[in-house]
């Protein structure tokens, strides 16, 4: 499932022209390969995490669950250990197929964006393609947590080699006291690295366009912060745009709407970092 050229490992926005590698870490010496696939696609801009793991600490970076044996006694505050104890008593968290996501978890979903600043959450109907993508490709499984069959959280993990990728995990701020996000990413661990043995669970890219305090949950849950490179591919004409806007940036987003300044913010920030790695070519 790392098949570059696969699009599972994909993630697309503005009609395929701006992707997202989500599957595990690219090895640099591949990067000709993957400017090459994108601009095969006609992509306008693409990034991609590189140099997995390393020693020295940087901006962009991903995180990783590779303790083994996954243990509830090796959660180190008592807190977070009575938080999944509390989750797991009262609770039923279940593998599912995404297609039961998808049928059943859009509100879910919209509940979970207010917890978040500067998030903007899409329509039932594109929720619903995208969780249909998923279905069709295959590769995909999900997980939910229920309350009295009600279910307050949903996650979504994307089949490796020897990893899980995590992709989405949400879950309704109206439940928060139930401790859903940690019953289920405990579980999830304890299936996939005591039961079935896997070497990771590999996290998504970093956010970049809104709040959130779930990196410090995965810290304290047992993951750690692996640095890595990024990698940008850029269409000449896209990145030429890209400069002018790094140039104006004070000014530009003050006059766009918000929603499309926070979007350029996140794409000015990768392109950032991407320079600062000295891994930006067209």
């Amino acid at each position: 499932m790392d098949n570059i050229y696969s699009q599972q490992v994909w993630e697309f926005k503005l009609r395929g022209k701006l992707w997202t590698h989500v599957g595990i870490p690219i090895s640099r010496e591949r990067d000709s390969d993957v400017r090459k696939y994108l601009k095969k696609n006609k992509a306008w801009f693409g990034y991609w995490t590189t140099d997995f793991d390393l020693f020295e600490q940087g901006e962009w970076y991903r995180y990783i669950c590779d303790c083994k044996p996954y243990r509830i006694e090796n959660i180190e505050r008592k807190k977070d250990r009575q938080h999944i104890r509390k989750c797991l008593r009262e609770c039923c968290v279940e593998r599912v197929d995404v297609s039961f996501i998808r049928d059943h978890c859009y509100q879910l979903y919209v509940k979970a964006a207010e917890r978040y600043s500067n998030f903007d959450t899409v329509s039932e109907s594109a929720f619903y393609d995208k969780m249909n993508y998923f279905c069709e490709v295959g590769g995909y499984e999900g997980w939910i947590v229920k309350y009295n069959e009600e279910i307050i959280a949903y996650s979504i993990f994307l089949d490796g080699d020897d990893h899980k990728i995590l992709l989405i995990a949400k879950f309704s701020p109206d439940h928060s006291t139930l401790y859903p996000m940690c019953g289920m990413y405990f579980t999830a661990a304890d299936y996939y690295l005591n039961e079935l043995g896997l070497k990771s669970l590999v996290g998504a890219n970093r956010t970049l366009n809104h709040e959130t305090n779930i990196e410090e949950f995965r810290i304290r849950l047992g993951w750690r912060k692996a640095y890595s490179n990024l990698s940008l591919y850029t269409c000449w004409w896209f990145r030429f745009l890209l400069v002018l806007f790094s140039i104006s940036r004070s000014v530009i987003f003050v006059l766009l709407p918000n929603k499309i300044a926070r979007n350029l913010k996140s794409l000015l920030s990768v392109y950032d970092i991407s320079r600062k790695n000295e891994k930006v070519h067209i």
